[in-house]
């Protein structure tokens, strides 16, 4: 099991993740990140937002990134 930390990057902006999580693999680390992206999305849209825009950064425990997961969508709002 490695440790990976999952922050959240928007522009300069990062919302980085003190805990970390252990996990066994970077594939694991990214497929996790891409679960809580969802509750993410979710929590956006439900205050309003009709874009969302940021990253996934996955860092190891020495801080080296590893991986970024572009997570965009745009919501239409139909009447």
């Amino acid at each position: 099991m490695a440790l990976f930390y999952i922050h959240i990057c928007s522009g300069t902006d990062v919302a980085a993740n003190p805990e970390g999580i252990e996990l066994p693999s970077l594939e694991a680390a990214c497929a996790h990140a891409r679960e809580g992206a969802r509750s993410l999305v979710a929590a956006q849209i439900s205050e309003g937002s009709d874009a969302v825009d940021f990253d996934l950064c996955i860092e190891n425990e020495s801080g080296v990134p590893l991986a970024v997961i572009p997570i965009s969508a745009k919501v239409l709002g139909l009447s």
